[in-house]
């Protein structure tokens, strides 16, 4: 479903060479319904790698291939429209993507607030909201269009232990629910381990591992080893 073939991402200067890369040579593929957990250190260039696959920005060199034009993006800080009340987030998309309006986006409106947990909040707006809320809100959002391919830009970011876990599964059984396939960024171990049947590491421009969460946790690899346990010296520094 998913499929990257040297896949590379580079910046260049005002003079136009091409100076910095973020990553080179990244191969990955994903079945359908199947998903993948990628961690790094921040500004390693994970959140790049997902636009990337996304299309919205063009890769440098290599290969992006989604196949299925149905794919969603959850944004790290869930850009939700702040002027609007929840059910208005969820009936945008809608409108204006879908060109589903009246009872029937009534309809999906109320259904995608059940799924995530949200009825009853219509009215709210999203800073009325708690922070897991607000995440439950952006992934009915996201999810909401149907989907085929789902990219998940750090879905735990800034909650708590408990919250995460249980957003974690929330998308586990969502995806089990939609057959989607999904690629998940996070800085969390824990969450890669519960959200990825394969999990990578992207470090120094390269992506590393994608082995199942069990191998991954006995992994020899310096550099997987190092973010796993959190050591200060090591490849990665």
């Amino acid at each position: 479903m998913i499929r990257l073939e040297n896949l590379g991402k580079g910046f260049p200067e005002k003079n136009g060479v091409l100076s910095h890369w973020i990553f080179r040579n990244v191969q990955l593929h994903i079945p359908k319904n199947g998903s993948a957990a990628i961690v790094g250190l921040s500004g390693s260039g994970k959140s790049v790698l997902l636009k990337t696959i996304a299309g919205l920005l063009d890769p440098t060199e290599g290969k992006v291939g989604v196949n299925s034009p149905r794919l969603g993006m959850l944004f790290q800080k869930n850009a939700l429209f702040t002027s609007l009340s929840v059910r208005e987030n969820l009936l945008f998309p809608l409108r204006e993507t879908a060109k589903i309006t009246g009872h029937e986006a009534d309809r999906l409106a109320e259904k995608f607030l059940g799924d995530v947990g949200l009825s009853g909040t219509d009215s709210l707006f999203p800073d009325e909201l708690s922070g897991g809320m607000q995440k439950r809100l952006g992934i009915a959002r996201c999810l909401i269009l149907d989907p085929e391919v789902v990219l998940f830009d750090d879905p735990t970011a800034g909650l708590d232990p408990i919250t995460s876990q249980k957003i974690a599964e929330l998308i586990r059984g969502l995806q089990t629910h939609t057959q989607m396939t999904f690629i998940a960024v996070t800085n969390d171990m824990q969450r890669a381990y519960q959200l990825g049947d394969q999990v990578y590491l992207l470090a120094n421009g390269k992506l590393l591992g994608g082995e199942s969460p069990a191998k991954t946790r006995e992994t020899r690899d310096p550099a997987i080893r190092q973010f796993i346990f959190g050591q200060t010296e090591g490849p990665l520094t």
